[in-house]
């Protein structure tokens, strides 16, 4: 109704709802505006010439909504109810879990297959010739594979006690020392962040290292399609 009546006299909360609604149920606009409501974060990404851009553009990401490689973002602690902590969590993946990636169940196999033609035909639209995409669409799977397999599983998740590692910021520095978590908390907006808890310390040092060990080129295919 508020993006039918256009009514001027609605509330201001009113009018944005209708234009919410407008512009989402627009798929003709959005045809014909293809790729440019993202085409500045595509030439930011593909902008990046180091490690030190690359987790810039992480945490920059992050900050708009996009979790690569990790999830980050408050929780109250588990052990004392009064007091709201960072949190830094497993992520990265697209599918569901790792056993998406994992498990060599038929049913499994097929839906990485179907999730790798997927990323292949979503690369083609931006713009990308059939071969690099089916290129990339195999580092994104490489490295979404290489985050599940140091992850829980969910029966693991289910225990609180394992999923509970409380540090300092410098004890976060020495368990991850790759990654620049001061320009991290600052990209978030928090640079005063001095308690974190930790849910998986192990898959956090997997992730760390990745950085290092994967090329700059895949982790830009990883971004792009995030």
């Amino acid at each position: 109704d508020a993006a039918a009546s256009g009514n001027p006299q609605a509330s201001a909360d009113l009018r944005k709802l209708g234009t919410y609604y407008s512009t989402c149920m627009d798929s003709v606009g959005a045809e014909r505006a293809g790729i440019q409501p993202i085409k500045s974060e595509l030439d930011r990404i593909n902008a990046i010439r180091n490690r030190a851009q690359l987790e810039a553009e992480i945490a920059r990401l992050h900050y708009r909504g996009v979790p690569l490689l990790l999830g980050f973002g408050a929780q109250q602690d588990f052990k004392n109810s009064t007091s709201v902590i960072a949190g830094i969590t497993q992520g990265g993946l697209t599918l569901p879990d790792r056993d998406y990636y994992l498990n060599t169940e038929k049913r499994y196999v097929d839906i990485r297959t179907n999730y790798v033609d997927h990323i292949t035909r979503m690369l083609q639209l931006i713009g990308q010739t059939p071969a690099q995409a089916a290129a990339d669409a195999q580092k994104v799977m490489s490295i979404e594979t290489a985050l599940a397999k140091p992850a829980m599983t969910r029966v693991q998740m289910r225990d609180p006690n394992a999923n509970y590692h409380r540090m300092t910021a410098a004890e976060l520095a020495q368990l991850a020392p790759g990654f620049a978590w001061p320009a991290f908390f600052t990209a978030e907006g928090r640079s005063d962040i001095t308690t974190i808890n930790v849910q998986n310390p192990e898959f956090l040092k997997a992730a760390d290292a990745m950085l290092t060990s994967v090329p700059l080129d895949d982790w830009k295919a990883y971004l792009r399609w995030h």
